[in-house]
């Protein structure tokens, strides 16, 4: 996945919404339908016009759409039937508004595979077998996004470009931002130079700042000697290390990049952002991280 993924991403998970922020969170989504305007996750959830209980919501709805095809499967052996609308909705703690929206946006994006034909109610009517497969076999595990804030982020132990290895308990008693990344992506390229300036700007008691190479996870055909190259290329000294499955899942199953961990000191989750951020955020909220 690429930096700017349009609503398809959008999932809820977990207990109900108050009613007021989902329906400010689906009003504003449908407006900008009805506009024309091409939405995605990465651009609400960086929507200065939204609050903070607002993102939460919209972080929940990008976890549900990659668990709707999946529970339509379930509930397909298990009944014969495809669910209806309330009955996903209660599954994922939405209502029924939000999974009419979900299931418009798996249609209107030509990236996702056909799955559903439903009624003029909106109920599924049918399911394609091959196009929810494939839809499975690609975006089959659950991507978490919500609820990191606060909590200790996962540990890992990974081989660098280099052929080293790098722990997470080597940046212990140090912040640290995760830098999640592929090869080629556009964002990542307008971004590194940022973090590398937080890099070259702070002691690594102070901020130590470690890259993520998706490039495997992605399978991607980029050797080490030209991820290296692509890195020289845009002036990047920080530390990479190769993204493996295990801790791509740890990590939420990270599919928007570039995405951001901040860590603090005792290696908890502070912030975590996605998409490109401007010198000026960054520099906000580094030193929110790391004191004056």
């Amino acid at each position: 996945m690429t930096n700017s993924l349009p609503l398809i991403l959008l999932l809820a998970l977990g207990p109900a919404a108050p009613s007021q922020t989902e329906t400010r969170v689906l009003n504003a989504i449908q407006d900008l339908l009805r506009q024309g305007t091409a939405v995605s996750f990465s651009q609400l959830q960086n929507d200065p016009h939204f609050g903070k209980e607002e993102k939460e919501f919209i972080g929940r709805l990008f976890e549900i759409l990659f668990r709707i095809p999946a529970f339509v499967e379930s509930e397909l052996e298990r009944t014969g039937q495809p669910p209806k609308r309330a009955q996903i909705g209660e599954r994922f703690g939405v209502g029924v508004q939000s999974i009419d929206l979900l299931l418009t946006v798996m249609e209107i994006d030509r990236r996702v595979p056909k799955m559903f034909d439903r009624d003029q109610a909106g109920e599924i009517t049918r399911v394609h077998r091959q196009g929810l497969a494939a839809f499975l076999q690609r975006h089959g595990n659950p991507v978490r996004v919500t609820g990191w804030e606060g909590k200790t982020a996962p540990g890992f132990d990974l081989l660098t470009l280099e052929g080293t290895r790098l722990s997470s308990e080597s940046l212990r008693g140090s912040n640290a931002l995760l830098y999640f990344w592929f090869t080629g992506c556009p964002p990542c390229s307008r971004i590194s130079p940022i973090l590398e300036s937080l890099h070259q700007r702070y002691e690594n008691d102070q901020l130590r700042v470690v890259g993520l190479n998706a490039d495997r996870i992605l399978e991607l055909t980029v050797n080490d000697r030209e991820r290296i190259e692509y890195l020289k290329k845009h002036g990047v000294s920080f530390p990479n290390v190769h993204l493996t499955p295990a801790a791509h899942e740890a990590y939420g199953n990270v599919n928007v990049f570039p995405t951001l961990f901040l860590l603090d000191s005792s290696g908890k989750v502070v912030r975590r952002l996605i998409n490109y951020q401007s010198q000026e955020t960054m520099d906000q909220v580094v030193s929110e991280l790391v004191g004056p």
